[in-house]
This record gives structure tokens, C-alpha cells and sequence, in this order.
């Protein structure tokens, strides 16, 4: 080759898909990055069941609750509450309409493998700042979450109460004497429905699903439209004097319940009461109210009854009851029921 002769150039197409190569390249990881926050843009609405990030798993839960529809929100759900009764759009209702959930933020805390990870949500309930712990899985296609209720426990009443409602829903009591429902995060309302009670402190949150929240909740008399129970009580006590009963609606007498009827006993139709001494003031009786026994009230009393019987062999009998204390249960509102407790005082000695 002479020094004259020039040297051919390289083949530009070489150079050309060097180039290509490069932009495909680029493009490709732009695509992959744009849709990885295409998948998880806070604002992207996430198809309920279908969330194809453990991100868009908790925002489209969290989304759900917000807008106040239930069956969206346990889509994101790996397996089903163990009982749904309290997880539906009137509890969702009545909850935001207490307080709204709002300012929503959802961080990975850990991504334990490309299919599990751990985050958490942040948002407000009302005004107050709640944290929701999740662990999400990757099942097929979609991402799920293992918990999306939580178990709450509500205390009830050893002995029998009013009837109770949760966000306007009825609670059944458990053989425990307790509540126990599964509840979305949001607030809730306690209230029960006897007109002569008040209830407070009976206004919950739920957050975390590891979390107990406290429903404590107090039960007591009502002072504004509260009864008169010494009225109440004398009204009945002289209406039970009045009885022709060996034993009286009151709850005392020389026989029993099951001996009323009995033919060879005493004769109903000839009994007679009347009050030894001093006629008893009910106006001055201080009625005491218990937690134990929600629905009724009890004062302390002493004061002595006689009844007078013929048997049927024609004998004549009297006997002597001691009453200590009056008890009006109120469980029926409308039909007040009370008792008195006391004693025989022939038969008793500590009751003389």
C-alpha cells in the first residue's frame, strides 16, 4: 500500500448499533423505574383484590376503610376474619362519621424476600395520629395482607344488663360475660338502652391489630330524669300488704312460692298484714347503685311485718318477718320489679 493510498473507514453501522444498543438499554431501565412508581404512585387507584406491589396491598386497604367500603378492604385480606359480623359498610359508616381517616402514608419498613415485606401505614383518625402495622405476601400474581381486623374484647356484665350496641350494631355476649368482635381501624361507640342509665367513657379506637384498646366503659343512674325509688318502693310494699297470699309478690311470707296453691296448707284467702311499730318512711331509704348488678338498685331497711293465717284445720297463726333490705330491678323499664329480703323472726334467732 502507498503512502498516497488512503485507509478505509470503519463501517458505520458498527458505530450505529453500539448506539442503539445503548438507548434500548436506557429506555428499557426507564420503563422498568417508570413502572415500578407507576405500580406504587400514592395517587394510582389500586383494584380492590389486586394489588401488584406489597405497597399498593396496604394503600388500597387503607383507600377502602377511607372510603367507607368494607368488602374492598378484606379483598386485600390473605384469609378472612374468623368473624365478619362488624366488618361491613354501616360499621364503616357510622365510624367515618364519627371521625373521618385521612392523610394516609404508607413506608416499607423491611422487605424480608422479592415476596414478603413488612410496612407500615400512618394516618389520622379525627385528630388523632394512628400507626397500622402489615405483612404483606405475594400470592400469584397479587399481594396480600395477613391481618385486616382486629380482635377486640369488651367486658360485659356478670349479671344480667341492658342491652348493648357497637356503632348501632347489637353485641351478643360470649359464655365469658365478654364482647368479643372483630373490628376494621376507626373509631367506635358503645351505647345501651335502658332509659334510666347513662353509660360514658364508652368511645373507642381501633389501630394496630396487636394492640387492646380500652373499652372500660361505666355504666350509672340517670340524675336528670332519675326515678323515685322510694315512691316506687312504698307504692309496692302497701300494695303487697294488701295480698291475699301466704306468700307475696314482695317476697316474703310464712310459705313459699311453690307452697301457695297447696290445699293442705294454709288458707290463702284469710292472711292478713300489718307493719309492728313504726310505719316505715321509703322517702329516707338511700338506694344504692353497683357495676355488678347494672340494672337495679338496693337500700337497706328494718323494719318488722306480722301476717295473720288461718290452716285449714281451722288453727290460727301469726309470724313475724323481719325485712332488711328492698331491691327494684329495672331491667324492664316498664314494669319495675321489687323485692324484699328478710327474715322469720321465730325461726331466726339473728334476726330478733
Amino acid at each position: 500500500m502507498s503512502a498516497k493510498e488512503s485507509i478505509s473507514p470503519r463501517p458505520k453501522f458498527r458505530r450505529n448499533l453500539g448506539i442503539s444498543a445503548l438507548v434500548a438499554l436506557v429506555v428499557i431501565v426507564v420503563g422498568a423505574v417508570g413502572v415500578f412508581l407507576y405500580v406504587d404512585s400514592p395517587t394510582r387507584p389500586v383494584v380492590p383484590g389486586q394489588a401488584r406491589s406489597a405497597k399498593a396491598a396496604v394503600r388500597g386497604y387503607m383507600q377502602a376503610l377511607a372510603d367507607g367500603k368494607a368488602d374492598d378492604a378484606l379483598s386485600f385480606a390473605s384469609h378472612p376474619p374468623a368473624d365478619p359480623t362488624f366488618l361491613t359498610d354501616l360499621m364503616l359508616a357510622a365510624s367515618l362519621s364519627i371521625n373521618p381517616i385521612t392523610d394516609v402514608e404508607v413506608t416499607l419498613d423491611e422487605k424480608v424476600s422479592p415476596s414478603i415485606a413488612s410496612l407500615t401505614a400512618t394516618y389520622k383518625i379525627g385528630d388523632t395520629i394512628a400507626e397500622t402495622s402489615f405483612r404483606a405476601e405475594k400470592q400469584g400474581k397479587f399481594f396480600f395482607l395477613d391481618e385486616v381486623a382486629s380482635g377486640v374484647s369488651i367486658l360485659g356484665n356478670r349479671y344480667e344488663g341492658p342491652a348493648m350496641t357497637i356503632n348501632d350494631l347489637p353485641l351478643v355476649l360470649d359464655d365469658d360475660y365478654s364482647y368479643r368482635v372483630y373490628l376494621f381501624p376507626g373509631t367506635y361507640l358503645l351505647e345501651q338502652d335502658n332509659p334510666h342509665l347513662t353509660i360514658s367513657d364508652n368511645q373507642f379506637l381501633v389501630t394496630d391489630f396487636d394492640s387492646f384498646p380500652d373499652t372500660n366503659y361505666t355504666l350509672a343512674l340517670r340524675v336528670d330524669k332519675g326515678l323515685d325509688f322510694g315512691t316506687v318502693a312504698k307504692n309496692t310494699f302497701w300494695a303487697c300488704m294488701k295480698e291475699k297470699a301466704t306468700f307475696n309478690a314482695c317476697g316474703f311470707g310464712a310459705g313459699s312460692a311453690s307452697e301457695v296453691d297447696d290445699p293442705e296448707w294454709a288458707r290463702a284467702e284469710t292472711t292478713k298484714w300489718s307493719v309492728k311499730g313504726s310505719v316505715p318512711d321509703f322517702s329516707d331509704l338511700d338506694f344504692q347503685y353497683s357495676q355488678f348488678h347494672p340494672q337495679e338498685v338496693t337500700a337497706t331497711t328494718n323494719f318488722i311485718v306480722r301476717q295473720d293465717v288461718k290452716w285449714r284445720k281451722g288453727n290460727s297463726y301469726y309470724y313475724l318477718f323481719r325485712l332488711k333490705m328492698v331491691t327494684i330491678d329495672f331491667s324492664d323499664p316498664e314494669s319495675l320489679r321489687v323485692s324484699f329480703t328478710g327474715c322469720p323472726i321465730d325461726s331466726t334467732p339473728r334476726c330478733k
